[in-house]
């Protein structure tokens, strides 16, 4: 569940540079957490009827709490990396502003409310951090953290069985025009205040799940981190598989997403519930 500036375009790029049984689903709409970018769970029993070749699936558009095992027939691990929220929100702002060129400045993209607690929003459709903390606990695998990422990593390859597939990385798609310094202190105590719920769960997965997720590596997890960042500055990706990739995705599986998101997305079944 890919959770915007939480790392998720690195990610998706690690597992395509580990297999083509990989897809990267596409969000629909600039407001991401609207009901109607939603890939439902109709749109996945067809999906993945066409493309049963798949071993897993990410993006915006994924939501844990539909259940999308019981569309497939099949078990799935859920997994998603969240961000400190003030960091995540910052850079979700600074994106919008100097990438896509929106007309934004920092209190309208406040006022506007749809990125506040964003992360929470996304973990169970609702803005609501106990309920949020009741499926990090039940319903993924593993929560990584884009502040101990390389670490994340390893023990996501350990918690998902990821054997044989390398986890390091080229980063991607960072934003290196953004400057937190262009905030105020009033500003940040604002955004830190409209972000509570994103900070409980943030908090939650931090002294909660990350040392658990620790324990159970076992005591290798330090010296296997410090290989995996001595090796780190000398990797990189398979450009040839990634532009494979795009190919596949542009050329085949997105028509066949936008068209089964159009005929069975929630704009869809509302018109047809009308």
């Amino acid at each position: 569940m890919h959770i915007e500036k939480a790392a998720g375009i690195t990610l998706h790029s690690i597992f395509k540079n580990n297999t083509f049984r990989y897809i990267t689903l596409s969000p629909w709409v600039l407001r991401a957490n609207d009901p109607e970018n939603v890939f439902s769970t109709q749109e996945a029993k067809i999906f993945f009827k066409l493309f049963p070749y798949f071993h897993g699936f990410g993006g915006h558009t994924t939501r844990v709490y539909l259940n999308y095992e019981q569309a497939v027939g099949k078990d799935i691990v859920y997994f998603t990396f969240l961000r400190h929220p003030v960091e995540r929100f910052i850079s979700q702002y600074f994106y919008h502003k100097q990438i896509m060129h929106i007309d934004w400045d920092i209190q309208s993209f406040i006022q506007d409310g749809h990125f506040n607690n964003f992360m929470t929003k996304r973990i169970c459709g609702k803005d609501d951090a106990g309920l949020a903390i009741q499926y990090l606990k039940e319903k993924f695998k593993f929560v990584g953290l884009v502040e101990q990422f390389d670490e994340s990593l390893l023990l996501l390859k350990y918690f998902l069985r990821l054997n044989g597939y390398n986890m390091h990385y080229e980063i991607q798609n960072v934003n290196r025009q953004k400057s937190n310094q262009q905030i105020s202190k009033e500003t940040l105590e604002q955004i830190k205040k409209m972000n509570q719920n994103d900070l409980q769960i943030y908090e939650f997965v931090k002294k909660t799940l990350f040392p658990q997720y620790r324990k159970n590596y076992g005591p290798n997890l330090e010296s296997d981190l410090l290989k995996f960042k001595q090796e780190q500055p000398f990797f990189r990706f398979n450009k040839m598989k990634l532009l494979f990739h795009g190919i596949l995705r542009h050329g085949m599986y997105r028509p066949v997403e936008k068209w089964l998101h159009h005929k069975y997305g929630y704009q869809a079944q509302k018109q047809q519930l009308s």
